[in-house]
C-alpha cells in the first residue's frame, strides 16, 4: 500500500538468536542505493550510507559479497550501542528520503513474540526529532 503511493519501505522478519543490525544492514543500504539515484537526494544519501558504514563498523557487520563503499563518518552512529547508534542512522535515511521528496517507512516482524512493529515508534529519540522538526511546521513534512 505504501509502494502504491510512492513511499520507499523497508521489511524485516526478526528471529530470535539474530542480531537487529545484521538483518538491517542490507535493507538500509537498499533503501540508501535507491535514494541516491535521486539528484536532489544523491548528498543526503551519501550522508546516510556514511552513517550506516560507522553503525556497520561498529558492529562489525558485514553481509555476504555487498560492501558500502564509502568511508565511515567518525561520531555518528559509532559508539556501539544499538539504543543510540540506530536514530542517528534512521536520521540520516529520512533526510535523504525527504531530498527526494519521498516517504521511507520500515517495519520489523518479530517472529519470537508474533508481532509486527514499526520501528520507527519504539525509538523514542527518533519519534522526538520528527516532532520537534517537522509535524506541525508549514512547508516541511516527513
Amino acid at each position: 500500500m505504501a509502494e502504491n503511493a510512492g513511499h520507499l519501505t523497508s521489511f524485516i522478519e526478526a528471529p530470535e538468536g539474530r542480531p537487529l543490525g545484521e538483518l538491517l544492514l542490507p535493507k538500509l543500504h537498499q533503501v540508501l542505493r535507491k535514494l541516491s539515484m535521486s539528484a536532489q537526494a544523491k548528498a543526503q544519501a551519501h550522508r546516510a550510507l556514511r552513517a550506516l558504514r560507522s553503525f556497520a563498523s561498529a558492529f562489525k557487520l558485514s553481509y555476504g559479497d555487498a560492501s558500502l563503499s564509502v568511508d565511515p563518518e567518525p561520531g555518528v552512529a559509532d559508539s556501539g550501542d544499538l539504543e543510540n547508534d540506530l536514530p542517528e542512522v534512521f536520521l540520516r535515511v529520512g533526510e535523504a528520503a525527504r531530498a527526494a521528496g519521498k516517504a521511507w517507512s520500515h517495519q520489523c516482524w518479530n517472529l519470537a513474540q508474533g508481532a509486527q512493529i514499526d520501528i520507527a515508534f519504539t525509538v523514542p529519540m527518533f519519534n522526538d526529532y520528527l516532532m520537534r522538526n517537522f509535524v506541525n511546521k508549514p512547508g516541511k513534512g516527513v
